[in-house]
């Protein structure tokens, strides 16, 4: 956006806070007010930004100048009329009153249009709004948290890398790489299993979340499109000429197999022949360096994404909006408090509800995450980035804590158990980034992340200092015999035709210990596949429960065959309640018995 529009319009908004403010004073000396402090130097932190690839998200979508509102009334009606979140509680009535009296004869998006060019201006344009999850280590586990509601999957799969092959288990982050040190991680295509059963799971949920929304309209079919794209073809050729990975035919067969075990969920888009059905759009970025642009693989990749996009139908200063919030939290890592978001859409003329009315929008679209109904509701991530880096920091202390054998408790309940202390919450450099915004209030920051982590289910509160993660944990190879030779034959939940979605066993496990009386326990160790559980019941019998995730299956061992039917019922509500809230639509999985030595499942 233009400088001079930013600095128009934040001039428009003092000089309009400053007169309420006046006038309110007159009629009572003891109610004093501020203008809009958070608008100040918002000029200087908007550089012009109408560029595509200024907007880091995940849907593509069209601003028709046709289907957008241009003129300066509020929201239409249908949006309007809904009932907005609760007000946060530092938003004040006096403030409230200010914005309600604030003259309307000026228009900004009247004064963008005569200052802006036309081609900069986005009434015309079209965008690209992708959201990167699931690859990296810390994502892996979260997935089912940070859901994407997404018309299309882009699986990037490295072309020199065998789909049998180890999949990376370090994470990058800002100046440095993070090697987690777990010498086990799952294979390529298991990961890739996992992933996509659980973005496909979601996907037709996701599809008729955003068909109830009047300003979002969706122009192509209800499965999620789904491309494969193979990269690292230059390092493949190498590895090629000496055998060291599998051809590109075997690779083909592998992943064909990986998208028709989810087929009902999905729409493949394949890659053009010869061979047919082939699932890999291999690009070639060596390409670029020849100015080489004939690619049909980008065409198709192009066109998918085109038919599949959306029709936004919103008022175009909630465009502006989004410009504002994303520009201005750079300066905070991606994250602002909600009453700066309301005082920058007062330089729109937006009331606080249409303030809220757009962050839901912005947070359907995952554009933003504002969750408007958890305990952190004041908070608004415009990038994810806060919380990200909250999880590496405790991912890589717990690889540092397994490195040693003496530890103080909390850094060993931490690394054993996935145990966190608030006290190990504060002490990360990205929470207190985070407190800083909020007047470094370290207590009513901790407070407010702990309760997303539980809204989110990927932590249950132990006691009043502390709070299980298991996600934060490593995997570990369920095939050791320290940990595969257990009392019992398990009964187990069997998924028939697809993977355990990516998260789900993680959030069960969390599911257990907030709805019922279970304990943790470390007689063999924790980690994000493989938890140990304790439960005293009546007449103080003690019931010890394994859970074991497999890459179909979530497995549960008893030390007492006749335990397992006390516990079935508990394990077995849990995985509902998840895949429920979680909008995972899929028929429930099958309990079964299994058989170690046969591979393979009966039906109970």
């Amino acid at each position: 956006m233009n400088d001079k529009v930013i600095a128009e319009l934040q001039k428009h908004a003092l000089d309009k806070g400053n007169e309420a403010i006046s006038s309110l004073s007159q009629k009572n000396e003891e109610n004093s007010s501020r203008p809009p402090s958070h608008a100040t130097d918002l000029a200087k932190a908007t550089q012009p930004s109408m560029e595509t690839n200024e907007i880091n998200n995940h849907q593509e979508s069209e601003l028709g100048a046709n289907n957008a509102i241009h003129d300066g009334d509020i929201v239409h009606n249908d949006i309007a009329s809904q009932k907005p979140p609760s007000m946060s509680d530092n938003v004040s009535t006096h403030r409230q009153k200010v914005t309600s009296i604030s003259p309307h004869s000026f228009n900004p998006l009247e004064y963008c249009k005569k200052w802006c060019k036309i081609d900069k201006f986005g009434s015309h344009r079209e965008w690209l709004y992708f959201i990167d999850s699931g690859g990296q280590l810390q994502f892996q586990k979260l997935l089912l948290a940070f859901m994407p509601h997404t018309s299309v999957l882009i699986l990037v799969v490295n072309l020199s890398k065998n789909l049998s092959d180890k999949s990376c288990t370090k994470m990058e982050c800002p100046g440095r790489t993070i090697d987690s040190g777990n010498d086990y991680s799952l294979k390529v295509e298991d990961m890739l299993k996992q992933i996509l059963s659980a973005v496909a799971s979601n996907a037709q949920k996701a599809t008729s979340i955003i068909d109830d929304f009047p300003w979002i309209e969706r122009k192509g079919g209800k499965l999620l499109n789904v491309l494969t794209v193979g990269t690292h073809l230059d390092v493949y050729d190498k590895k090629q000429e000496e055998s060291e990975v599998e051809s590109l035919e075997e690779k083909r067969d592998g992943l064909r197999m990986i998208l028709n075990s989810v087929s009902k969920s999905i729409q493949i888009v394949y890659a053009p022949p010869p061979p047919r059905k082939n699932p890999i759009h291999v690009i070639d970025g060596r390409k670029a360096e020849t100015d080489e642009s004939n690619d049909k693989s980008i065409e198709i990749i192009a066109k998918s994404l085109k038919d599949q996009s959306y029709k936004i139908k919103v008022p175009l200063r909630w465009h502006y909006f989004g410009v504002i919030l994303r520009k201005k939290s750079k300066e905070t890592s991606g994250i602002l408090d909600l009453s700066s978001c309301e005082d920058f859409g007062e330089m729109l003329q937006m009331k606080p509800q249409e303030v809220h009315n757009a962050l839901k929008f912005f947070h359907i679209l995952k554009m933003l995450f504002h969750y408007d109904d958890s305990p952190a509701k004041d908070i608004v991530f415009v990038k994810l980035d806060g919380l990200i880096s909250i999880i590496k920091e405790l991912m890589d202390a717990i690889t540092e804590f397994r490195k040693f054998k003496r530890l103080e408790r909390e850094q060993r309940q931490l690394a054993t158990v996935g145990r966190l202390s608030i006290e190990n919450l504060k002490s990360t450099v990205s929470f207190k980034m985070i407190s800083s915004i909020f007047n470094n209030d370290d207590d009513f920051v901790s407070k407010m992340l702990l309760g997303l982590f539980q809204h989110l289910d990927i932590a249950a509160q132990l006691s009043e200092t502390e709070f299980l993660m298991p996600a934060l944990l490593p995997v570990i190879d369920i095939s050791d015999t320290e940990v595969a030779i257990l009392e019992t034959t398990p009964l187990l939940f069997y998924f028939k035709d697809r993977a355990v979605p990516m998260g789900l066993f993680c959030a069960v496990i969390v599911n257990l210990l907030s709805a019922d009386s279970w304990r943790i326990t470390s007689r063999q160790g924790n980690y994000s596949n493989f938890f140990t559980l304790q439960k005293t019941m009546e007449a103080c019998q003690i019931i010890n429960l394994t859970l074991v995730e497999q890459l179909d299956c979530i497995e549960i061992h008893c030390r007492k065959t006749a335990d397992r039917v006390k516990v079935k019922n508990a394990v077995e509500k849990s995985i509902n309640e998840v895949m429920k809230k979680k909008n995972i639509n899929d028929e429930l999985p099958i309990l079964a018995f299994y058989c170690r030595f046969m591979r393979r499942c009966k039906r109970s």
